[in-house]
Order: C-alpha cells, then sequence, then structure tokens
C-alpha cells in the first residue's frame, strides 16, 4: 500500500527553531514500511520502520531515518491513531515532539 500525507508537529523542549510541516510518502507491506519525508531541520529524509501493536488503536514505530545533521538517526514513536509523541534529539538535549498525521 502506497500512502502520502502530511504530518504537523510541535516540539517541546527545545532550543532551535524546526519545521512543523512533515509532507511524506510511504510504501508498506506486511508490517515493514519505506519512504521519504521533509524532516524537522529542512531535509529529505529516507527511513525504514517496523509497528509493534501494544494496544487496539496504539502502537510503537522503530526504524532508522536518514537526511539528519548527525547522519542516521533511530526512530521511536508512540502512536495513537493518528496522533504521536517521540523523543527529539538536539546536540546534548532530548526534547518531545507531539504531532498528528493526516492521510491523503
Amino acid at each position: 500500500m502506497l500512502d502520502l500525507g502530511l504530518a504537523l508537529t510541535l516540539h517541546f523542549a527545545m532550543e532551535k527553531n524546526y519545521n512543523d510541516f512533515h509532507p511524506y510518502i510511504k510504501f508498506a507491506h506486511s508490517n515493514l514500511y519505506v519512504g521519504a519525508f521533509y524532516n524537522s531541520e529542512k531535509r529529505v529524509s529516507y527511513f525504514a520502520s517496523t509497528n509493534i501493536n501494544l494496544d487496539d488503536n496504539v502502537d510503537m514505530e522503530i526504524g532508522v531515518a536518514s537526511g539528519y545533521h548527525k547522519g542516521i538517526m533511530p526512530i521511536v514513536r508512540l502512536r495513537y491513531g493518528t496522533f504521536f509523541i517521540m523523543p527529539g534529539i538536539e546536540n546534548d538535549n532530548v526534547g518531545i515532539v507531539v504531532g498528528k498525521e493526516i492521510k491523503f
């Protein structure tokens, strides 16, 4: 399945000013995902991930993404329906990123 969408985010407890609009394209096969998105650092990221189902509407996405100034970064996202929360890594600081996905 191919998904096109937009993730809207807010970055908390982080020093820099980040992009909050993340258009994405994602291809899913079984429980594996690959795709690309416009990341918080205003760069294109390519990613691979999988989901772990925790409850009816709750899952955890784990994977890796390229395109960040530190290189390849881990993805860890807790999702409830179309809402999500994840850590935001910034130098020696870890903030919080919350967001909502809108599929087209």
